[in-house]
């Protein structure tokens, strides 16, 4: 099964699942049904902002759910907000619509967030700890993550962990930016089945091949042995990635490979 094939078939299961919880302006945000949400909203005195009560989702979220760009756009005008839902929960649950809509492939609702929302909000996104270029990482495919890119901030404030245990903001290139599972490179070989296509689109935005995550000094190219990505290997080499850097822990990318066989082809590829 494809990442793609295996990401519709979780989206038809989590629809399941919403119908049972949700309310009625909920299911005609899942169906797209505006017609039905102006009437249950402005007639019949419903909520637009109503959560489910396991799990804290409001119309909006099922209107991205069920990839309708006039049923969001329609929520929002009638008082939806972005932030809607139990923000305490926001980390925990991932109810941020912007990671919903990459979490499930719904590219028309990305691309109507892209083109409305505010910039930084679009760059941010809700969670605490992850830009949206994360939640790309994590979900999304390649057109996805060029959606993202090209309608995010090129630069943003990166946070860094100091031995003091204090953390630094510096400025810094929005492709490269550090989250907890690291850089959107790294995200893009540990999240993905095939992440080649995703890896050349952040190589395509300007993602540095070459750098070293704190604290394990870590490359691109120490991640694509690590994860087995013999064709990402090659790809980063082709874009200038050096092959002869060590980590933190004086290990070459190719002292990471799982046996001796594997050993052999990533040496070939070098040499070749």
């Amino acid at each position: 099964m494809t990442d793609s094939e295996a990401l519709k078939h979780l989206s038809e299961f989590w629809k399941h699942g919403l119908r049972e919880r949700g309310g009625p302006v909920h299911l005609a945000a899942l169906e797209g049904d505006t017609e039905a949400i102006g009437a249950l909203v402005r007639d019949e005195g419903y909520d637009p902002r109503e959560q489910t009560e396991l799990d804290h989702l409001c119309p909006l979220h099922y209107a991205v759910f069920g990839d309708s760009v006039p049923a969001i756009a329609a929520l929002i005008d009638l008082g939806a907000k972005m932030d809607d839902g139990d923000n305490e929960f926001l980390d925990e649950t991932f109810n941020d619509p912007l990671y919903i809509a990459l979490q499930h492939g719904c590219k028309n609702a990305l691309q109507y967030f892209a083109e409305n929302l505010d910039k930084d909000e679009f760059t941010r996104g809700q969670a605490q700890h992850s830009f949206t270029i994360h939640y790309a990482m994590q979900h999304g495919d390649e057109e996805m993550v060029r959606t993202v890119l090209t309608h995010a901030h090129k630069t943003v404030t990166g946070f860094f962990d100091q031995p003091d245990g204090s953390r630094v903001g510096k400025p810094w290139p929005y492709v490269d930016v550090i989250g907890e599972d690291g850089t959107p490179l790294r995200m893009a070989m540990k999240y993905n089945k095939e992440p080649l296509r995703i890896v050349r689109v952040l190589i395509e935005f300007g993602a540095d091949v070459n750098f070293a995550t704190p604290p394990t000094l870590q490359t691109p190219i120490h991640y694509a042995v690590i994860h087995d990505e013999l064709e990402v290997f090659c790809e980063l080499a082709k874009a200038g990635a050096n092959l002869d850097v060590v980590d933190a822990k004086g290990k070459l990318p190719i002292q990471y490979c799982e046996d001796a066989e594997r050993y052999a082809q990533f040496v070939a590829a070098v040499l070749g």
